[in-house]
């Protein structure tokens, strides 16, 4: 995080889950926080259509919330970077490269931006939320789901830590 407050790590990750939005369809105060205390956010994004949707509407939560901390004169130096994020089982062989380069130039039409992918998978699992509501991490459980969330995580973080080194 910014300002050294951390200085025994190189990294925080934080794995902040896909509810970031309150009931009244705007990011949570506590997220926004989170963003501005920090040096890098990635947002991780899947390789499918639907993401097309959401992309866009992270985009404009980071230019209003920029514009609204220059407004308060709140100091801004958090970087905001996307990773396409592919299952590379749905990915295999030649075609399968073919696949994952059309999807980073199709981004990169749609957004005028290219961006690195990740060759991991994201997942939705039922633990996630069972977790957030217990406020715990997936790496509190030994269940075989657990486990399997864990290595899913562990290698999408270790693909950013790769793409950050």
């Amino acid at each position: 995080t910014r300002g050294g407050s951390h200085p025994d790590f190189d990294y925080i990750l934080i794995d902040i889950p896909a509810n970031l939005y309150t009931s009244a369809d705007e990011i949570k105060p506590e997220i926004s926080q989170l963003f501005i205390d920090s040096d890098l956010v990635i947002f991780p994004v899947k390789a499918e259509p639907q993401e097309l949707k959401t992309a866009p509407k992270l985009g404009n939560y980071v230019a209003n919330l920029t514009q609204f901390c220059q407004s308060k004169g709140i100091p801004v130096n958090t970087k905001f970077r996307s990773m396409l994020c592919f299952e590379s089982a749905k990915y295999r062989g030649d075609k399968g490269l073919v696949k994952i380069t059309d999807t980073i130039v199709g981004f990169a039409k749609t957004f005028h931006n290219t961006i690195p992918p990740i060759l991991a998978p994201m997942i939705f699992r039922s633990l996630y939320p069972n977790k957030i509501s217990e406020a715990r991490s997936i790496y509190s459980s030994e269940s075989v789901e657990a486990k399997t969330a864990q290595q899913e995580f562990d290698a999408v973080a270790q693909q950013i830590i790769n793409t950050l080194n």
